[in-house]
């Protein structure tokens, strides 16, 4: 499901040239896609960036199952999630 919304929330901010306008200038978006991408890329050796991300996860995990009792706290955590992949 998170994986479906970010994707919308993708497809949106890329289909309106608008939308990244509000988030950050002209001259940082130029300086995310020409060099920031790349190196967050390949910063890391293969193996790290996924230990990394597989971190991320698992502490994401973690968290939504120490607040699940509490429900609203899950879906704050899932949506910072979605809007952060997004």
């Amino acid at each position: 499901m998170s994986a479906v919304l970010s994707a919308l929330m993708i497809q949106y901010v890329a289909g309106d040239p608008a939308v990244p306008a509000l988030f950050m200038s002209q001259s940082d978006i130029e300086q995310l896609v020409s060099h920031d991408f790349v190196g967050y890329y390949s910063e890391f050796h293969a193996q790290n960036f996924a230990a990394q991300v597989w971190t991320n996860n698992a502490l994401l995990t973690a968290q939504c199952l120490a607040s699940g009792v509490l429900i609203v706290p899950v879906f704050y955590l899932l949506g910072s999630n979605i809007l952060a992949s997004g």
